[in-house]
């Protein structure tokens, strides 16, 4: 290679070699900045909680800041999500195994407030005065907005007998109760026929409530039936693939929905008979519709 090459070879190596490393490096820019986005909330969040234990009036422990940030953290997914410490989560399966069976209340928190999504009727929440729209402040004298929703559960799901003293706000009025734990008879679907129009109330979707609301509706198609009410004001809860086989007996034929997971599909449930009513219809739903019933409702 003579001089005059060489040099041409040098030259277009300095030029070329800023070119390529800048487009590398844009390149692994833009990958780490769609990548590193959570590390980013990561340091606003380390760098939140640095402050509030330097500046905070009283000494905080980290235990509890990171369980208060992370119960905020579930609370702003919505009024049904709660996060549960390891620790409580073999507590917290128990509870969920008991579910309202003791109380009759569905409790939901939101913003820091928890509420009472829905009351069953002829439960013990519903008989201590409790409805659906009640703001829970305090329970056994802790206030609400220290207690995670999971906590808030578990103490509803308590053995029979437990007395629970319920601190409460209606329309922005201060109230109290005892709501005593213990099995009830919970509430079965109902039809009530009012100037023509069936009402037809679902308090709770399950299993059992398939097979009753099959028979309900038989029993309004042959009386002549054309119009019917379904009510699922505070409807809470229940089971969804019971959800399916009760709007089996509404809707045409085809895909009714499916139940997923995260990445994948769980169950499909397809319609393949003809509906059995096929009158007029209206629903009934409030902020106590929830679950299962909005399979339903939907």
């Amino acid at each position: 290679m003579n001089r005059s090459r060489f040099l041409f070879f040098l030259l277009s190596v300095a030029l070329l070699v800023p070119i390529v490393s800048a487009t590398l490096l844009g390149a692994v820019s833009a990958s780490q900045e769609k990548e590193d986005s959570l590390y980013k909330y990561l340091a606003v969040f380390s760098e939140v909680l640095s402050l509030i234990r330097r500046t905070y009036v009283e000494p905080t422990e980290v235990e509890t800041l990171f369980a208060g940030a992370l119960d905020g953290t579930t609370d702003a997914l919505d009024a049904l999500s709660t996060y549960v410490p390891a620790a409580a989560t073999a507590t917290f399966r128990e509870a969920l195994e008991v579910g309202e069976s003791r109380s009759g209340l569905w409790i939901a928190k939101e913003r820091g407030f928890a509420f009472v999504l829905a009351a069953e009727e002829g439960g013990p929440g519903a008989a201590a005065g409790l409805h659906t729209g009640d703001l829970l402040a305090s329970l056994n004298e802790v206030s609400t907005r220290d207690m995670p929703l999971w906590q808030i559960r578990t103490l509803f799901a308590g053995p029979p007998g437990t007395e629970i003293a319920v601190e409460y706000l209606r329309r922005g009025l201060p109230e109290s109760t005892q709501v005593t734990l213990g099995p009830f008879d919970r509430p079965q679907p109902a039809l009530v026929t009012r100037e023509g129009v069936g009402i037809l109330t679902l308090p709770r979707v399950g299993d059992p409530a398939v097979a009753q609301v099959r028979r309900l509706l038989e029993e309004m198609v042959e009386a002549g039936s054309s119009r019917l009410i379904v009510d699922l004001r505070g409807s809470a809860g229940g089971d969804p693939a019971a959800a399916y086989r009760i709007a089996d007996l509404f809707v045409a034929p085809g895909r009714l929905g499916e139940l997923r997971e995260a990445e994948a599909t769980v169950e499909v449930f397809d319609s393949e008979a003809e509906p059995l009513w096929r009158g007029r219809l209206a629903v009934l739903t409030d902020r106590g519709t929830q679950g299962a019933s909005e399979i339903v409702a939907a």
